[in-house]
């Protein structure tokens, strides 16, 4: 060890970057789970680095990085800076991370900056450990406040404490800094930012000071002369019911002329939306908020608002932005569908468009027309889907796009489990900025709504439509019912020159916006819907939200900003908040009181970050059981939720058992073979090196396993670090899919740019001066890009050395492959059979069979009847008698049936005949003479199509039990069943479930056993008893039976609980049981914090007494598949679960 540590500082002498680079490498690979000799790996590095190094003028290791194949050349709009955590036992240095840039990193040294988190040990938030704690502001004053106060030291530097934005203050970060080259501190930092002198409340202060932390893209520069002050748009008779203030209506909105827009729109990133933006999220100088398009205004015009301006600063006078106007996908999440339940939307409809979601995404890989539906409305990328599908390109068919439509459909199951979105089809709602009507032509109660229709082939020509009629908008986070609002989209000709933005009305008893979540104009953005099955009847009077507050706050005034920051680190619950209101809201209802309480308490919390006012929630607010659907029974008593979160988690839940399926790697390809492209081959090759090295670099660097996932902008793994900190890893997902479409972004334009550099040396080399030899150089060119990238089996790929290919690297040219696909069309013989006709086929989901299923099913019945396996296949199922194909269809279903129940082999029938026929009959009438079926391939995906989609009428008697396991249920088990064979076919091709030969190139067994999170129980003293007579043997082996899990541990436990029992006056709030069990656990010593005594009340507590007791609790540890997994979730979260042990009776956990 010692010899090592002296190699280090050796090397570090002699060149200190080249072993930075050195250990960085080494670091990322051992974060991605590699297997390393350190020493070697250490030498061969430093010697590759140090032969290298090239200095950079100003010193700074970022500056100036190598431009080789194992470095990341620079990226627009982002730069390097150092991580730290600080946790209470150590102290965890990170290399320097990308970020993307703010204004101070901008202005200042990134060199000499770093990222500060205050973390627990396992890298959770502090909040979370010292919530019970008596003395956690000393704890907290230790951790947080020492280094807040006087800085760290590493190496030679001093870091001192800066700020923090507002969303890294929610991740409980803060920005550090260390005395530059130029003599810059952190003080002086702060000097520059502005003058907040004038701000009283130490909250406000900092969420100002946070403001030039906000990460932007710098565009142009604004002329005192082109900046305008104007007033705000209130209404003397639209004021606050509690302050008595009049409401603002243009809160956090201005207005741009269209040359400066225009001029801003090119001096920002292109990503996959071509189109002008109408409104963009601004920083300048000391405001913040929205500007939206106003034709009126002459020349080039920023108009700000005074609610805009928050502090007074010299800056330069560059326009920052953050986010501009486009086509944005919508996703319901858990609160918004419970409020739209609660508002009287049918469970049926969540569930179907759950189930349609999942078709499409699954049609995707097998059909042309739906894979271009999913590219256009998902994926964020500048590959003109659109042209190359009309082009005859086949999509569904391409080893690139088939992987980034997988990592779709994986991510979306993962995102449907655990967040319930489920996608809203891309012309029936979006995502949209809101910005102020400034016509004055809407009413209270109107929006104008006009969108982008996709997909489109061409942004210059892209339709638009102006919604006229009923929608559904609302802000996130919504908790209340009266934040989703429907209200009326109206067309208004002033306001057509806005588009993909939700405009709001100037006038009314109360902006609009605030009427949902208390929002404003200054950047949120608002979901929007106007698919009719959503659109509820009633609006529900808003919620009174408490109204801005003047930046005064008494409380405040002795706080200084460290003992702010530790405050909010310890009282930063607003994720409990919310956890409690949906667990609550699906025991008690959204009307309850207790709901209505858990709102206020989490507004406030909200703007405990802007105000500095803490929020507490009582020990009788915090639910003693949870849904189902919310995952917490390894530490919680858990149950199945019956409301619409609960049916939709159970059934993503059993689908996602595909999830493990294995991609058929079967594939074929459109070959562009452009005569003369090989004289390019030996330079494409070259190029397609250097590309795979900068692509695999970047997926390392963040733990990222696939290049689908790098395009389609749904990041499903990142590194094992980030992993591991659990209450943040939604945040830093977010994060890093920004920060990696910046770095595709960048890739692909410096691929784009090698190869048109490329080409005007070729065309000088081979004399091609006039445009159509430059054409044909350019399309030979491109052609030799794709063709040695997919060539011969991705020879350019296995060449490379790379373990695994890669296929994106000629799609950083896609306009020009679309070129060329053109000129074969045009002047070439037709290639194989392609036929653009072939992606206008609809899917399964809409009412299409034509795709590759079809085909296999078929090829497959071929195969069966020259081996005389089955003769009746050797006639097309379409020429047969209704009752022979009738007959023929229930073999293959009943194969599928027993297949999915473990029992391929077994000769009975699942469905009794009636049922079976009544099945049957409802696929005739709504889908055969409708989709005119004639191959065996046809009807049977048509068939699990059709059941898949939930719209089958189910026989609702029967007296057969098999029939009735299958049919009642919330979710049906033959829907289930069928959604999972349809994705499961549609990833691996293998129809060896419906009684065809086995395919053993992707079939997998589906019997892998993972270890489960352990599941906790609250019992009754009864049941403890029984568990200790024979130690859980009985116990276990009834679960045994019942779920088939392996290795089963069952622990029970009793223990001494206080129990408060509110007083009668209060007991209106608690619904359900009207007293609540607390344990000797951190909920009772947070209580007793609170009051000071065991026994007191807390102040603003709820009035009532203790009482004391016993309590029982047991804990089951076990691993199985993951279907034996969610059939003992299922068990154990059952109500009469405890019963059915007791009597021996598995029926009873059936009612």
């Amino acid at each position: 060890m010692a010899d090592v540590f002296a190699l280090i500082v050796s090397m570090d002498r002699k060149a200190p970057q080249a072993l930075y680079k050195a250990l960085r490498n080494i670091y990322t690979a051992l974060e991605n789970g590699a297997m390393v000799n350190f020493e070697r790996a250490l030498r061969t590095l430093f010697a590759r680095y140090d032969s290298a190094t090239v200095m950079s003028p100003t010193g700074y290791a970022y500056a100036d990085p190598l431009e080789d194949q194992h470095d990341q050349p620079y990226v627009p709009g982002t730069t390097y800076v150092r991580r730290i955590f600080i946790t209470p036992t150590r102290i965890i240095l990170r290399f320097a991370e990308l970020h993307t840039q703010n204004r101070i990193l901008r202005h200042f040294c990134p060199d000499h900056a770093v990222r500060v988190s205050f973390r627990d040990d396992n890298l959770d938030k502090l909040t979370f450990a010292v919530f019970s704690m008596r003395t956690k502001d000393v704890f907290l004053e230790q951790i947080v406040g020492r280094h807040l106060e006087h800085g760290f030291v590493i190496g030679p530097r001093l870091f001192q404490f800066v700020a923090a934005s507002s969303s890294q203050l929610r991740d409980h970060g803060v920005w550090f800094y260390a005395r530059d080259n130029l003599g810059r501190t952190a003080e002086s930092i702060r000097q520059w930012m502005g003058d907040f002198h004038h701000i009283n409340n130490v909250a406000t202060k900092m969420a100002r000071m946070g403001q030039c932390f906000s990460s932007t893209q710098e565009t142009v520069e604004i002329r005192q002369e082109e900046e305008l002050l104007w007033d705000d748009i209130e209404r003397p008779e639209s004021v606050h019911p509690l302050s008595g203030r009049p409401y603002c209506f243009s809160d956090g909105c201005g207005k741009i002329s269209l040359e400066l827009m225009q001029q801003v729109w090119r001096t920002l990133p292109r990503g996959a939306s071509e189109l002008q933006p109408s409104a963009l999220q601004i920083r300048y100088r000391g405001c913040k908020g929205m500007v939206s398009l106003d034709l009126s205004l002459p020349g080039r015009a920023l108009v700000l608002r005074k609610s805009m301006l928050k502090f007074r600063c010299d800056s330069p006078r560059k326009l920052e932005v953050i986010k501009w106007s486009a086509p944005m996908v919508m996703f319901l999440n858990r609160p918004l569908i419970a409020i739209l339940e609660h508002h009287g939307i049918d469970v049926e409809i969540f569930l179907r468009l759950q189930l349609s979601m999942i078709l499409q995404l699954a049609d995707s890989l097998v059909c042309e027309g739906a894979a271009l539906r999913t590219l256009t409305s998902f994926v964020r990328t500048p590959v003109p889907f659109a042209g190359l599908a009309a082009a005859g390109w086949q999509l569904a068919r391409d080893p690139f796009i088939i992987q980034v439509l997988y990592d779709l459909l994986k991510n979306a199951l993962i995102n449907l489990k655990d967040k319930a979105n489920v996608a809203i089809p891309v012309n029936e709602g979006r995502n949209m900025l809101g910005v102020v009507d400034e016509t004055g032509c809407l009413e209270y109660g109107e929006v104008f709504i006009q969108y982008t229709e996709l997909p489109y082939n061409d942004a210059g020509q892209a339709p638009v439509r102006i919604l006229e009629g009923d929608v559904v908008i609302t802000k996130c986070p919504c908790l209340h019912p009266g934040d989703v609002r429907r209200l009326r989209a109206v067309d208004v000709p002033a306001l057509r020159h806005i588009r993909d933005c939700v405009v709001f009305p100037s006038s009314g008893k109360a902006p609009h916006p605030f009427e949902m979540s208390g929002s404003d104009l200054d950047g949120d953005e608002y979901i929007c819907i106007w698919k009719p099955e959503l659109i509820f009847e009633n609006n529900v009077d808003p919620y009174i939200y408490d109204d801005k507050p003047l930046g005064i706050n008494p409380y405040s005034h002795n706080l200084n900003e460290i003992k702010f920051l530790c405050n909010y680190i310890g009282n930063d619950i607003i994720g409990i908040i919310s956890n409690a209101h949906l667990a609550w809201a699906d025991q008690a209802g959204l009307g309850a009181e207790m709901c209505q309480t858990l709102v206020s308490k989490a507004s406030k919390a909200l703007d405990f970050a802007k105000t500095g006012d803490a929020v507490e929630l009582y020990p009788n607010e915090k639910p003693d059981k949870f849904p189902d659907f919310m995952e917490k029974g390894d530490h919680k008593h858990s149950y199945p939720s019956h409301k619409a979160l609960g049916i939709l988690y159970r059934t993503v839940r059993q689908i996602m058992t595909v999830n493990d399926t294995k991609l058929s790697k079967a594939r074929s390809f459109s070959p562009l073979e452009v005569p003369g492209w090989q004289m390019f081959a030996q330079g494409a090759l070259k190029a397609l090196r250097s590309y795979n090295a900068r692509l695999s670099h970047l997926m390392e660097q963040h733990g990222i396993q696939s290049e689908g996932e790098v395009f389609s902008g749904f990041i499903g793994t990142i590194s094992s670090f980030e992993a591991a900190n659990a209450s943040t890893f939604r945040t830093e997902k977010a994060n890093l899919a920004v920060l990696v479409d910046r770095q595709k972004s960048a890739l692909m334009e410096d691929t784009r740019q090698q190869f048109f550099r490329e080409l005007e040396l070729e065309c000088l080399t081979y004399g091609a001066e006039d445009e159509g030899s430059r054409h044909m150089l350019r399309i030979q060119k491109a052609a030799a890009w794709y063709m040695v990238t997919y060539g011969d089996d991705g020879e350019g790929n296995s060449q490379n050395g790379q373990a695994r290919g890669f296929f994106s690297f000629p799609w950083c040219i896609a306009h020009v492959l679309l070129e060329a696909k053109r000129w074969l069309m045009q002047f070439a013989d037709r290639e194989r059979g392609y036929s653009p006709a072939a992606y206008s086929e609809p899917t399964v989901g809409s009412g299409g069979l034509r795709n590759a299923l079809t085909r296999v099913i078929d090829e497959s019945a071929r195969a069966a009847a020259s081996a005389c396996v089955s003769p009746s296949l050797q006639v097309p199922i379409g020429q047969l008698e209704e009752a022979d194909r009738r007959r023929q269809l229930r073999y293959h279903v009943t194969h599928w049936l027993n297949d999915a129940a473990g029992q391929p082999d077994s000769p009975s029938e699942p469905l009794c005949d009636l049922c079976y026929a009544q099945v049957y009959e409802a696929f005739v009438n709504q889908c055969e003479r409708r989709l005119k079926l004639f191959s065996l391939g046809e009807y049977l995906v048509g068939l699990l199509g059709f059941l898949a989609s939930g719209d089958c009428p189910y026989p609702r008697r029967c007296e057969r039990r098999g029939c009735r396991r299958l049919f009642e249920s919330d979710c049906p088990l033959l829907t289930v069943e069928a959604a999972k064979a349809y994705v499961r076919f549609a990833i691996n091709k293998d129809a060896c479930f419906l009684g065809f030969r086995c395919d053993q190139r992707v079939h997998r067994a589906t019997d892998v056993i993972i270890d489960a999170p352990p599941e906790k129980l609250t019992i009754s003293e009864r049941f403890w008893r029984f568990l200790r007579q024979d130690r859980t043997t009985a116990c276990k082996e009834y679960l045994y039976k019942y779920t088939g899990v392996y290795r089963i541990t069952v622990r029970y436990e009793r223990h001494k609980t206080r129990r408060f029992i509110p007083a009668p006056a209060t007991t209106a709030m608690l619904p359900g049981d009207n007293d609540y069990q607390l344990g000797f656990s951190h909920q009772q010593g947070h209580f007793q914090q609170c009051n000071g005594s065991p026994s007191a009340p807390a102040p603003n507590a709820l009035p009532g007494t203790f009482t004391t007791g016993n309590a029982f609790s047991m804990k089951v540890h076990y691993c199985g598949t993951d279907t034996q997994i969610f059939a003992m979730q299922q068990c154990l979260r059952n109500d009469n679960f405890q019963a059915s042990v007791l009597e021996s009776n598995y029926s009873l956990l059936r009612q």
